[in-house]
């Protein structure tokens, strides 16, 4: 089996590739901050490693490192719920892969995106962005275009999910990038086919993480 490492925002959903296997969230709820700990502002972190299978499930989880072990008792429960897109086990791709995800129990008043961002996105119709876009045109000209909700939440998913050591920081920058330099022609494509998939508009690279 392969290890790999991942990094997780409590906050958001995220994905995770490499070389072989892909892995793509289909049920990834976050772990619930202790109301002890919240209550007392302790913040923290936990580093889980688990074995996902090419069903997509999760088994062996295991607490590798603590703060506190409340943190680890919410890191499991909400480890032990995850789902991941199966695929099919090749001479290239395990029949199962080892991740260790570091996850951060922080303090902070950002809006939470859903934990299924990336299967929403993937099935929103381009008549979504038009109509963002056409609200923004006429009631808040002055608002950038990445600033808009189906544009921002692509950039967070690509800066804020998991993402394995193999893929550098550097990529990652290069991917928000080509997306955010793709937002013009992405507008003008939603524009001239509003029933057609927003994901489908999207740079190549990207759309294959959602």
């Amino acid at each position: 089996m392969k290890r790999w490492l991942l990094a997780l925002c409590l906050s958001v959903s995220f994905s995770a590739f490499a070389d072989d296997v892909t892995l793509i969230p289909v049920y990834t709820p976050k772990p619930i901050f202790p109301m002890e700990l919240k209550n007392a502002g302790i913040a923290g972190s936990t580093r889980v490693k688990f074995v996902v299978h090419s069903n997509g499930s999760v088994t062996d989880i295991k607490i590798l490192k603590s703060d506190n072990p409340l943190f680890s008792k919410a890191s499991k429960k909400a480890v032990k719920q995850w789902q991941f897109k199966p695929w099919q086990v090749t001479a290239e791709r395990p029949a199962s892969v080892v991740a260790v995800a570091p996850m951060i129990f922080a303090f902070g008043n950002r809006p939470q995106l859903p934990m299924d961002i990336n299967a929403v996105l993937a099935k929103l119709p381009c008549s979504r962005v038009n109509a963002q876009v056409a609200e923004r045109n006429v009631h808040q000209p002055a608002k950038k275009l990445h600033e808009l909700s189906v544009f921002s939440y692509v950039s967070r998913y690509l800066s804020e999910g998991i993402l394995t050591t193999q893929i550098s920081e550097t990529d990652r920058v290069a991917l928000q990038t080509e997306f955010a330099e793709a937002i013009p022609q992405i507008i003008e494509r939603c524009g001239a086919s509003p029933g057609a998939f927003y994901a489908d508009q999207m740079p190549e690279r990207v759309r294959a993480l959602l």
